[in-house]
């Protein structure tokens, strides 16, 4: 997922979960994106166990310093064979 943020914005400003659509729920790692000051990703890793479906990935990602949150539907689905 990408985000903005404030240009004053540190990555150790933001947490980020990542829920994978089959019930597992890990946590993301947030990285400056390429746009420089105020842009940002997540990144997290995730095997599926179950073969085959499509799954919905929701990544929340939580300001810390102004106590907000975002949600980001559907950015990655897939179907797994």
């Amino acid at each position: 997922a990408k985000f903005t943020d404030d240009i004053e914005a540190t990555t150790g400003w933001f947490t980020a979960s990542i829920d994978w659509g089959d019930g597992t729920v890990s946590q993301g790692t947030v990285y400056v994106g390429a746009g420089g000051a105020g842009h940002f990703y997540v990144v997290g890793y995730h095997t599926y166990t179950q073969k085959g479906g499509k799954f919905t990935i929701r990544t929340t990602i939580t300001n810390l310093v102004d106590e907000t949150s975002a949600v980001a539907t559907g950015y990655n689905s897939w179907a797994i064979k």
